[in-house]
């Protein structure tokens, strides 16, 4: 993909429309980037100053517990930014990233986005926005891990995403060993838990294929 295609596309999800000299602005100090799968992004600790905007592709993003166990954060899709603490804690990134598909990314160095930042107040507020929702998103998942059970953990799952496509009939975005490490139980665990769903005529699956038949009330 060409830098001035990657633009387009970054510029619609933040600002809304092209912005012909923010576009110029942005393709001075932007590069896209094209991984594989399996391909590590960025390490745990690692020093590094680059924020990704994912085009397409699928990401992961993990932690090591002291006990050398992998806890999944997040799975990024088309559409986010990540690494973006960067804007605010230069040095190390906090988490692993891993490609689980193939991934279009478009690399922005943290320091002079910053600089770039302070000339575009509107682009400004936009990723305030994004950084309050992320917030948002990782308090929500620290208390269904505090408070809730893997079923509820995952029915939420299915409707956020549910809402966030519009549909009812959904296709898992990773896969399931992935998903269950996300929800904090173990891939056996997992599988016994769709079939029981399945049972229960909350879900119907077809391979990777789930269709939301009931959201069971709280």
């Amino acid at each position: 993909m060409q830098l001035n295609d990657a633009l387009d596309i970054f510029l619609n999800s933040f600002v809304g429309q092209s912005d012909p000299e923010l576009k110029k602005s942005l393709s001075k100090i932007t590069y896209v980037s094209e991984k594989q799968k399996k391909d590590i992004l960025f390490l745990e600790g690692e020093e590094g100053d680059t924020i990704y905007y994912l085009i397409s592709g699928v990401i992961k993003l993990s932690r090591t517990n002291p006990e050398g166990k992998e806890a999944v954060v997040h799975f990024v899709h088309p559409g986010e930014m990540f690494a973006e603490i960067l804007f605010y804690m230069e040095g190390r990134y906090p988490v692993t990233a891993t490609v689980l598909d193939n991934a279009i990314l478009l690399g922005i160095p943290a320091g002079k986005m910053t600089r770039l930042l302070e000339e575009s107040p509107r682009f400004s507020m936009r990723l305030i926005g994004l950084l309050a929702k992320r917030l948002q998103y990782f308090v929500t998942m620290v208390e269904q891990l505090v408070n809730s059970d893997v079923r509820e953990r995952f029915i939420s799952y299915l409707v956020h995403l549910s809402e966030e496509r519009g549909s009812t009939q959904l296709s898992l975005p990773v896969p399931k060993g992935e998903l269950a490490a996300l929800l904090g139980t173990t891939p056996e665990t997992f599988s016994r838990l769709l079939r029981q769903l399945s049972s229960d005529g909350i879900i119907e699956i077809h391979g990777k294929k789930i269709t939301l038949l009931e959201i069971p009330q709280s």
